[in-house]
């Protein structure tokens, strides 16, 4: 019994030690001179306080890249209806967004469609290249967000950090609140665009009875993700759109080929 005692303190030791430099690596890889810091204790200053700043000044901390307002892809606002009948899309070139774009087009909305680059590399910008295609079948104008630094910032650093703490973070519900329906619609509202879309399996509709927005499941109840949607604020929601929420997954897939999109094959 006590060789089994000492057996597991020296592996809780070696766990120890394997935490200890894992959270090291991590702090010289994501916050190193670029960022963040060690306070007067060793331990990591914790600076997420100031990403309420501009989404450029964050996207300069990551080398090689442009401040957003320099985005090559993104140009000037489309002149258009007015702000209530314009809706960004977040577009991925998948079968969900696109169908989502067209859907609202058949509606009489004028519709943009916008993607986010969120990562560095091939996949992030084959992503680009597929939204953009989608966009172009659509005949929609089409816009990129460089949200790099924001999303390294805010999601990938939270992640880091809870993880180490021993929590289990859920970086999407996380990137869904303030990347894609917060960052993402500012960067909406610089074109014009009040409202966003996207091709999320949920439900919202104003309340009149508790004056709230509400979240509510999808029609499609395997593919329902307004679990994921939470921890969205009543602003957030009232500024958002899902056209597929009375749809199955099926069904979008169906309106999808009769559309000739090629995310549908």
């Amino acid at each position: 019994a006590g060789i089994s005692r000492r057996f597991r303190c020296v592996r809780l030791q070696r766990a120890r030690w394997r935490i200890r430099d894992r959270r090291q690596k991590v702090q010289a890889r994501y916050h190193g001179e670029k960022g963040g810091g060690r306070d007067e204790k060793g331990g990591r200053k914790t600076d997420y306080a100031g990403t309420a700043g501009t989404v450029c000044e964050m996207t300069a901390e990551i080398p090689g890249t442009m401040p957003e307002e320099a985005v090559p892809e993104e140009t000037a606002a489309p002149e258009g209806k007015s702000g209530e009948r314009k809706i960004m899309t977040a577009m991925s070139g998948g079968v969900d967004s696109s169908a989502a774009v067209f859907l609202l087009l058949e509606q009489g909305f004028d519709v943009g469609g916008m993607t986010m680059r969120l990562l560095e590399g091939n996949l992030s910008d084959r992503d680009v290249k597929d939204a953009e295609e989608a966009a172009k079948t659509a005949g929609i104008p089409f816009y990129v967000a460089d949200l790099r630094g924001r999303f390294r910032r805010e999601v990938i650093g939270d992640f880091i950090d809870s993880y180490l703490s021993g929590n289990t973070p859920n970086p999407c519900v996380l990137c869904n609140r303030r990347i894609k329906f917060s960052a993402f619609a500012e960067h909406a509202q610089r074109y014009g665009y009040e409202k966003i879309a996207t091709g999320h399996y949920a439900v919202s509709g104003y309340d009149g009875g508790s004056g709230r927005w509400l979240l509510k499941r999808s029609k499609d109840r395997k593919k329902d993700q307004s679990y994921m949607l939470y921890g969205l604020s009543q602003d957030q929601l009232a500024k958002s759109v899902f056209p597929l929420g009375e749809m199955t997954k099926e069904e979008v897939r169906i309106f999808a080929a009769d559309h000739h999109l090629t995310a549908a094959q």
